[in-house]
């Protein structure tokens, strides 16, 4: 397996499950994580010349913060910035969709930056195996893409 790590080339705000009370204000949230993914991107696979799609792969985010007291749980930044993160990469052509048969992600890892300068990271695991091949359905119970 192989791994990109994707910098972002700007540092935008973080936000969590917990601050997305306010739906209006969503795509102002959204929209520079998964624009600066699909920037970042486009310039990585440019300059290493990286052929797309993907196979299948899985994302793991690493998100910088200020130096300060508060606690963070790392799964509320998952339906957040790591699913805006995946939506510009799918934009940029990484895969044909973000469904599980291309790409699945991990839980971010959160980081404190004391220095204030870090941008966040988006670390690509090529040829990730997928996490339920092993799993036994109830019967009638069918994969997406695998029923009638």
């Amino acid at each position: 397996m192989k791994t990109l790590v994707i910098p972002y080339l700007s540092r935008p705000k973080p936000w969590s499950t917990n601050a997305d009370r306010n739906k209006g204000k969503r795509e102002n949230r959204v929209a520079p994580w998964r624009d600066g993914a699909y920037y970042a991107a486009r310039q990585y696979r440019l300059r290493r010349r990286l052929t797309i799609p993907l196979d299948r792969s899985n994302v793991t985010m690493v998100i910088p913060f200020d130096l300060n007291k508060k606690e963070r749980d790392p799964h509320n930044y998952c339906g957040t910035v790591v699913k805006a993160a995946i939506d510009g990469l799918v934009l940029a052509g990484f895969w044909p969709s973000d469904t599980v048969g291309f790409v699945t992600h991990t839980e971010p890892l959160l980081v404190i930056d004391r220095e204030g300068d870090m941008m966040p990271e988006v670390h690509i695991t090529i040829g990730a195996p997928d996490p339920w091949a092993d799993y036994e359905l109830p019967e009638g119970v069918f994969k997406q893409g695998q029923g009638e």
